[in-house]
């Protein structure tokens, strides 16, 4: 039999290509260039959300992104967000409730809770934002009526799990707050 050899050709370079592009033609944005999140998507209020922090750091400031970009995705000019607290019956635990609005109207409202790593806003069903407000009285530092978007029909309990009937009153802010 023949003896049978192999010789390696020159590798080749593939010539280097720029990143493929969207079909508008412009390239994605890293992550490190992306908005943040806002509350909205379209004309609707989203039903969870996830952002970086914890609950007992988290404040108003911290916020303003994403009240700008939920106006904007809303199609509402001066959108505001107000971190109210709650104090519980049974424990010293407080429950923290993010409510959006206008000045002159409540949009909706997210218990925030602490889930891997982050705060996570899960919205409120309208019944129970309606059944907080008749039971434990208005939002403190938050003026109008309640009036969502958008209807979010559901629970009579907060998404945790908890009941209204848990729910003692609400906590006044500290000066570093307001």
């Amino acid at each position: 039999m023949g003896r049978v050899t192999f010789t390696a050709a020159p590798l080749r370079r593939r010539p280097a290509t720029a990143p493929p592009k969207s079909p508008t033609g412009r390239t994605k944005p890293s992550a490190a260039q992306q908005p943040k999140k806002g509350l909205a998507e379209g004309r609707a209020l989203k039903q969870t959300l996830w952002l970086p922090g914890e609950t007992a750091t988290l404040t108003e400031r911290d916020l303003e992104q994403v009240c700008v970009l939920t106006g904007r995705s809303m199609g509402i000019a001066d959108v505001l967000v107000h971190l109210v607290r709650c104090t519980r019956f049974e424990s010293a635990e407080v429950m923290q409730f993010c409510v959006v609005g206008t000045v002159s109207r409540i949009l909706g409202a997210y218990e925030t809770t602490d889930s891997c790593g982050g705060v996570l806003f899960r919205r409120m069903t309208d019944a129970l934002c309606r059944e907080l407000i008749g039971t434990l009285g208005p939002f403190p530092g938050v003026s109008g009526r309640y009036e969502p978007t958008s209807a979010f029909e559901g629970s009579r309990r907060f998404p945790s799990g908890a009941a209204i009937d848990s729910l003692a009153a609400y906590v006044r802010p500290s000066f570093e707050e307001w």
